[in-house]
């Protein structure tokens, strides 16, 4: 709804200059007079085509460039669930939203490449149509293979895609949890819950949830942060948002789709003692009344080391 209302007002700014560029040239031409007095203000006249320059501008920004220059965010974690000196690296992206291929598909597999993780992971809505499946599975395809896999979890926009599983691209279903051991004591298990989570799937990571281990959550949305109790989730990563996708500045997100609104709209938080990480996704999605486009919000790729630092295995 928001969205809209930006449209209209930007659709209303630019009726107006062209109306009275109307009136000017019929002016000119000894036809008509403008009927406002307004309009033949000088100040009027360079205000509003200030405005629409401005705008104009903003608009090719964020169509054309933006979308397009995706940022690398590096999270370093530390926890005294593993030993001093484990280290454990994911490589997080979500909200691909491929439909043609662009430059963020083609950079991603050396991004990943270079951090070298121990295990990727994707949060959902991976097309805006079937036509970007082919781009989804050459991307995973020249991605490196981490020792513990690929996975991903479903999104909102996926449930609509029914052609595509991701099996197909090359990205396992993360149903459930997945333990993985590091050493001869320590286990992180990583877990995912799909946009539509069942209270089955619910139970199930409840049930493999363990104090001593490093509990990771993956869904599509920050909306399940209050919800996860019994979980002991010690990290949760999330997209959805998209950072608000079109980003004001001293406001920020403009519109988040999330029920709690811009109180996690991206980045990091601390939700009592889970860690909470909104990214805001590598696609771009978009509609009938404004093309695709980000602005004051790139694309993101996130790059998470977490680090032991127990020093015993007292109370293990």
């Amino acid at each position: 709804m928001v969205i809209y209302l930006i449209a209209a007002a930007i659709f209303f700014i630019f009726g107006i200059i062209f109306i009275m560029e109307v009136f000017n040239l019929l002016a000119m031409l000894g036809i008509k007079e403008p009927p406002y007095a307004f309009l033949k203000i000088k100040i009027v006249k360079i205000g509003l085509h200030a405005i629409a320059t401005v705008i104009f501008l903003c608009m090719i920004w964020a169509i054309f460039i933006e979308p397009y220059q995706l940022s690398v965010t590096r999270l370093d974690i530390h926890t005294d669930k593993l030993a001093a000196g484990r280290v454990f690296r994911i490589a997080f992206l979500t909200d691909m939203h491929c439909s043609g291929k662009t430059s963020r598909e083609e950079e991603i597999p050396a991004i990943i490449r270079d951090f070298n993780p121990d295990i990727m992971l994707f949060g959902g809505d991976y097309l805006n149509s079937a036509k970007g499946f082919p781009v989804l599975k050459e991307m995973v395809a020249g991605l490196p293979q981490p020792v513990n896999g690929i996975y991903g979890v479903y999104g909102n926009w996926d449930k609509y895609i029914n052609v595509f599983r991701t099996e197909d691209a090359g990205i396992k279903e993360l149903a459930g949890s997945l333990k993985v051991r590091l050493g001869e004591s320590d286990i992180v298990s990583v877990s995912g819950m799909d946009y539509h989570p069942h209270n089955k799937s619910f139970e199930k990571i409840k049930t493999a949830a363990r104090d001593n281990e490093y509990n990771i959550l993956v869904t599509h949305k920050p909306d399940l942060i209050y919800d996860i109790e019994g979980l002991k989730t010690d990290l949760y990563l999330c997209g959805h948002t998209h950072g608000g996708q079109v980003r004001v500045p001293f406001y920020g997100a403009i519109v988040t789709l999330s029920k709690y609104g811009k109180e996690f709209e991206m980045g990091e938080y601390d939700v009592d003692g889970t860690k909470l990480y909104v990214s805001r996704g590598v696609g771009v999605e978009g509609g009938w009344l404004l093309p695709p486009l980000r602005f004051l919000c790139k694309p993101e790729v996130v790059l998470i080391t977490i680090s032991g630092r127990r020093t015993t295995d007292s109370g293990r």
